[in-house]
């Protein structure tokens, strides 16, 4: 709950905070695992493109299982 709520993810806060409490917190264990691509999700829906990244954006994109938007190299600062 707490990534969410410090990433203004104000929905994913109050969805995870309820799960929690329904399940006296055991839903952390599957939520540690879903919460980021939620995350990866909403930043994309946003216009959020990946400008460097430590493996080639396609690649990363297929193991990921999201088409991930690549920014324009003359958009990057030099």
């Amino acid at each position: 709950m707490f990534p969410a709520l410090l990433r203004g993810h104000w929905v994913a806060a109050i969805v995870i905070g309820l799960a929690g409490a329904l399940t006296w917190g055991l839903s952390g264990l599957v939520f540690a695992f879903i919460y980021n691509r939620w995350h990866l999700n909403r930043l994309i829906g946003e216009g959020f493109k990946v400008a460097n990244a430590s493996h080639d954006v396609t690649y990363l994109g297929q193991r990921l299982r999201v088409a991930l938007p690549a920014a324009e190299a003359s958009a990057l600062p030099a």
